[in-house]
Order: C-alpha cells, then structure tokens, then sequence
C-alpha cells in the first residue's frame, strides 16, 4: 500500500469516529469510595433531554448543584421541582435505618431515586450516582458525543469514619478563593468531609481580621515590590467558602498557628514579640525564634480578638492552633515572661506553652469551641520527637482524662506523620493509643483504630495523601485496579 493511500484511510478513520458517539466500556461497577452494599441489575438509564429533578425542601441546595452540574457538562435542560415523589431524578431524607451520611441509591430504567439520612447523606448518594455516568460528567463545559448512560443499580452506604479530612496549606503558598472551590470539589467527589485550612504561618497571614487590619495590609506579602508575593480572603470570601462546603458535605477547619509559626503577625505588629523588634515577612520557610510574648496581657487580648472573629467566620466546632516547632529562648531571656513563670509557679520556658493555651481554651469554651492541634499545647509538655512515643501517650492519657474532646491531641500528632513521610510513625502512636484499657479510653481507641485502618487497608486513603489534582491522577496509576485508576483519572482531570 502506498504511503499516501495510508494516510488516507487513517484520515477518513479519525472524520468518522468524531461522530461516533462515546460510551462507557462494559465491565463490573466502580464507585470511590466502594459503598458497603452495592447489587448490580440489568439495564441502564438513559438520562434525559429534559430533565426534572425532584427535591424535598431541605434538599434546595443540594438540587441546584446538580442541576448546574449537569447542565454544564450534558447540555440538556434541567428543571428543579420541589416535591420528594416527582422527577427523573428524585432527592430525599429518611434517617430510617440509616446511619448518619448514610444514603440508598436507587437507578432503574425508569428513573433514578436518592434518599439520605440527612443532608449530607442525599449529596453522597449524588456523588455515587454522577460517578455511574461517563467521566465526562464532571466537566465544565458541554461534551458533545457522549452517551449519558448509568448501569442500573440498588446501593445502601454509609461512612465508616465520621472524620474523613484533608488539609491544604494557604499560609506557605497562597491560593484564591476559586482554587479552594475546586480543591472542595475534589474532596466532595470521594465523600471526604473535613477541610483543616492552614490560614496562618511565618511565611504569611490570610484571614482578614477587622480589629487588627494590618495583619493583612503588611503580614500578607512578601518581597519587593517588583517579585511581591501573597494574598489573603476577606471575611466575605471566608463566608463564601464555608457555604460552598456546607452544601458538599465539607466543613471548614481554620487554622490559626500560635505561639510559634506566627512570624507574618509579629512583623505586622513588634509589640506581639518578647523584644518588639521589626522584622520582614520571609520569602522562604524557615524556624523563626519569635513568638508571641506569654507574659502580656495584650498577647492574650489580641489572640482573644483574632479567634473570636474567626469562630464568627467558621461554624466549626474546632479551631486548629499548630503549636508545633516553638523555639523558647526568647521567652527564657524576657522579663515579662519569667514573670508569669515565677507567679504561676513554672519551672521551664517550655510550660508557657501549656499555659498559653489554657488560657485561650478557656476564651473558646465560651464561643464553644474546642482547640485541636499538636501535643506540644499540653499543659506541662515538653516538645518531643517522633520516636518518643512513651510520651505521646503519657501527654495523651493526661489530656484524655481531663477532657475526652483532647483525644485530638495525640492524633493530631500521628495525622501530622501520616501526612509526611514517616508514616510507621504515626501508625506507632496510634497502635500505643489503641493498646492503651479498652474500657477507659474507648472513644479514642476506636478513633486511634480507624486512623491506622485508613492508612492501611482504604484506597481512598492512597488519595488522601496528594494535596493537588496531578497528585491524584499520578496516585491513581499506582493501583493494581487498571479500570478504578482510568476513572480516577479522567474524574481528576476534569477537576482541573
């Protein structure tokens, strides 16, 4: 055959299957994560060109996003109708017999029906349904070409876990409020629910806060004017935020690092620090020796301040404050707090931590809310590396029995190794904790328990671990599944 006949076939090959309809290849049904029941039948659903999706009234929300949904990437009409027994694709709650998030997915030729044990439940059950249909679903503009077809099914799931969390990292690089958006997409789609928002570090403050505004006027930037680098949310963007994850399922976790890794706030205003000094907001990482001053009365006015503003901003029950990598020798050369080391009766600069944190526990038990972060917080501890383990526990146990809500304490130390690369230390900390007198600690056990179960045995996990798109598509290759990763992979990509 000549060169020239070939490429004419090839050429007349591509024309043709550009019309050609795409359809999802047959083979057995993959959902992430894999619900507890799934039974497949025979059939499918053919969605249609007009579509009405019926919803109870507490599900408003819920059916607006997937109207918008599947507009924008199917291109037929889609109209929203309130009421729980009228639609193509009908959304309901019955908590009966269901655990909490739990949903029931029903899809026949007919129609497809979603009933969940609440809110949460009925937007899980709409994540498991988008993902019967071709990947394609999740792009944002309309696919030509595409069968919108979904095997039919009869699920029954609920989570395992009540916290299935990520964490992303605005302080270090700052991200816009549309990246955040998408990043809650990402986490919606594979059912995750919590979202620790690391809002504070050295490197640069986003959170505007009123009182204090040149928190984000100076300790939002940093370099010169020419390579000038950062960016902070206003309060509007915040609350923006914090809707766009309540109506996926995911709440917002702010994080407000203190006494240590607070550099952007002591440049924006001296006074913070045991010396007053100026600084300039870092252009790179490092361990900065100043932290917030423990013996003026303003630290703890101007913490009070900034975590009362922020528990307006977040509903969340918890507020993150890091503790981690604090260097005391500024706090054992400063007057002030050798004074309240000496009237409170404290051996080492070190127990100002401890300290320090009770005192702002105390201003959040107001506001109810609970302080979670590293076990350095703890009254009395020393910061320790991750092979003392004895003292995890021992700080653990001590917290534990003063308040049951401290179990965060000692994980929030194993979630930080499994979140780098010294997972068996992590799962260390957690099989000491889950070693520890089933009667006494129960609560934290099975919390310890399930912490080592999912970085063990659930695939989901494996996408825990990636903190971007690419990172998801790149672990998605690693699994043995070929046809689970291609899905995974072509869901991520059109996350982009």
């Amino acid at each position: 055959m000549k060169k020239n006949s070939f490429r004419q076939i090839v050429l007349c090959a591509a024309l043709m299957l550009s019309g050609a309809v795409h359809t999802q290849a047959a083979g057995p049904v993959r959902i992430i994560p894999q619900p507890v029941q799934m039974e497949e039948r025979a059939g499918v659903y053919v969605l249609p060109e007009k579509i009405v999706i019926g919803y109870e009234s507490a599900l408003q929300a819920q059916a607006k996003y997937l109207q918008e949904l599947l507009v924008q990437s199917t291109g037929r009409m889609a109209t929203l109708k309130e009421g729980k027994a009228k639609g193509d694709i009908v959304l309901r709650t019955d908590s009966a017999g269901l655990k909490a998030e739990g949903y029931t997915l029903s899809v026949t030729p007919k129609r497809i029906e979603i009933t969940g044990a609440d809110v949460n439940g009925a937007f899980y059950g709409i994540q498991s349904m988008l993902q019967l249909f071709p990947a394609e679903i999740y792009s944002q503009r309309w696919q030509r070409q595409v069968a919108w077809e979904a095997p039919c099914v009869e699920i029954s799931d609920a989570p395992e876990r009540p916290w299935r969390g990520m964490m992303i990292d605005v302080a270090r690089y700052f991200y816009d409020k549309e990246f955040i958006k998408k990043y809650i997409d990402m986490m919606a789609m594979y059912k995750f629910n919590k979202l620790q928002f690391h809002l504070i570090d050295d490197s640069g403050w986003r959170l505007e806060i009123k009182k204090y505004p040149r928190l984000t006027e100076v300790g939002a930037w940093a370099g010169p004017d020419e390579k000038r680098l950062g960016g902070f949310y206003t309060q509007d963007e915040i609350r923006e935020m914090v809707e766009y994850g309540k109506v996926r399922g995911v709440e917002l976790i702010p994080e407000v690092e203190f006494p240590a890794h607070i550099l952007s706030a002591v440049v924006a205003y001296p006074w913070l620090s045991c010396t007053g000094l100026q600084h300039e907001v870092p252009t790179q990482h490092f361990i900065s020796r100043d932290l917030l001053c423990a013996g003026k009365e303003t630290t703890l006015q101007f913490l009070q301040d900034v975590l009362e503003e922020t528990a307006e901003l977040f509903p969340s029950a918890y507020i993150n404050i890091g503790g981690d990598e604090a260097v005391y020798t500024r706090w054992e050369s400063c007057p002030h707090c050798q004074a309240v080391m000496k009237r409170e009766g404290l051996s080492k600069a070190s127990e100002l931590q401890g300290y320090l944190t009770n005192k702002v526990a105390e201003m959040m038990k107001k506001k109810n809310r609970t302080l979670i972060g590293q076990v350095y917080e703890v009254q009395g501890a020393d910061a320790f590396n991750s092979e003392d383990y004895a003292t995890a526990i021992a700080v653990f146990s001590k917290g534990y029995e003063a308040d049951p809500r401290n179990t965060g304490m000692a994980l929030n130390l194993a979630e930080s190794y499994f979140r780098s690369d010294m997972y068996q230390d992590g799962m260390k900390i957690c099989a000491n904790i889950s070693s520890l007198n089933a009667d006494k600690y129960a609560e934290a056990i099975a919390e310890a328990q399930a912490k080592m179960n999912m970085y063990t045995n659930n695939e989901v996990a494996k996408l825990q671990m990636a903190n971007d798109y690419d990172g998801i598509i790149a672990m998605a290759e690693q699994l043995d599944d070929a046809a689970m990763a291609q899905k995974i992979t072509m869901q991520a990509s059109y996350g982009k």
